[in-house]
């Protein structure tokens, strides 16, 4: 009979994404009772061991692993775990989601679990800020200084998903989708010398609103000219 901690040590040491062609039938053929039957465990102890274990007893046993690929990182099992603790998701429906997700068109996780209602922004912030242990920031309608966005090129921010919120002294905060990117401290160190500090923000809007002031910025400096000569 399989322990809990030989589920968590198997997803640790063995972490794996479902190929497409493999979601159809996770979702309809793999169900809790079925792999509870599989194994000697009740249903409520499967799905009650948190998402590692439902995921590494569905993705990490010899009898599964055929059809499956290695993940490149552990952020999806990760961020899903946070949110099964945050009591936001049961495991059950983790494991589906992650399913669903995968089957989708959606290429961010976040976008998907908005779009689908799963979670609201809030909510959102909330799981990403438990996820990457830092504040979290809604960036929708906040009014951003396009002179620090002008700190960086435009394909810099897009490309990294990250927008600077402010400065205070020698300290700037940079949003970003995610901070924890090891190469950002020296990308963002090439262009300015202030000590940073990352907040967490959704991907979708941090990209909208760089687009948004950092090509109306120029457009707003020559009417601020034209009210001055007014003045004048």
């Amino acid at each position: 009979m399989v322990n809990e901690g030989q589920v968590i040590d198997t997803v640790v040491n063995e972490s794996y994404a479902v190929k497409p062609s493999l979601i159809e039938s996770l979702k309809n053929a793999i169900q809790p009772e079925t792999i509870a039957n599989k194994i000697g465990m009740d249903k409520d102890t499967l799905i009650n061991i948190s998402l590692y274990g439902a995921i590494g007893f569905i993705m990490g046993f010899s009898w599964l692993k055929e059809g499956v690929c290695a993940m490149s990182d552990n952020f999806e099992v990760g961020f899903f775990k946070v949110l099964t603790d945050l009591k936001m998701i049961t495991a059950e429906d983790a494991v589906k989601l992650l399913a669903s997700y995968h089957e989708s068109d959606v290429d961010q996780i976040d976008d998907f679990l908005l779009s689908e209602g799963i979670l609201d922004q809030e909510s959102l912030l909330e799981a990403l800020s438990e996820y990457y242990q830092v504040p979290s920031f809604d960036v929708v309608g906040y009014f951003f200084e396009t002179h620090l966005l002008h700190m960086f090129p435009k394909s810099m921010l897009l490309r990294n998903e990250m927008i600077p919120l402010q400065v205070d002294e020698n300290m700037m905060i940079m949003i970003a989708a995610t901070p924890d990117n090891p190469d950002f401290l020296s990308e963002i160190g090439e262009q300015v010398s202030y000590d940073i500090r990352f907040h967490v923000g959704v991907a979708r809007d941090i990209c909208d609103a760089v687009k948004e002031y950092y090509d109306k910025a120029d457009t707003q400096d020559d009417q601020d000219q034209d009210i001055r000569k007014e003045h004048i």
